[in-house]
């Protein structure tokens, strides 16, 4: 037989951890569209982060960035 408290216990442990999950992880979303609607010196940390996580290579020449794909055949390049 199945025990109804255990399980109600369960699924409010599951909760809880969903939750958890879902803030830290749109507090990281929000920061990065705030990194990315402007130049705001305080998320510029969020820029290696999207560049990496897209296969994007940064390299400087001179005066000028360059951006190469690592990945051309990402869905989004």
């Amino acid at each position: 037989m199945f025990d109804t408290k255990r399980a109600k216990m369960l699924n409010n442990a599951l909760y809880q951890d969903e939750k958890l999950f879902w803030n830290f992880w749109k507090d990281e979303i929000v920061n990065i569209l705030r990194y990315l609607g402007g130049s705001v010196k305080k998320y510029s940390d969020y820029k290696e982060f999207c560049l990496s996580y897209l296969g994007v290579l940064k390299q400087f020449n001179k005066r000028t960035s360059l951006y190469f794909v690592l990945y051309l055949e990402a869905d989004w390049a």
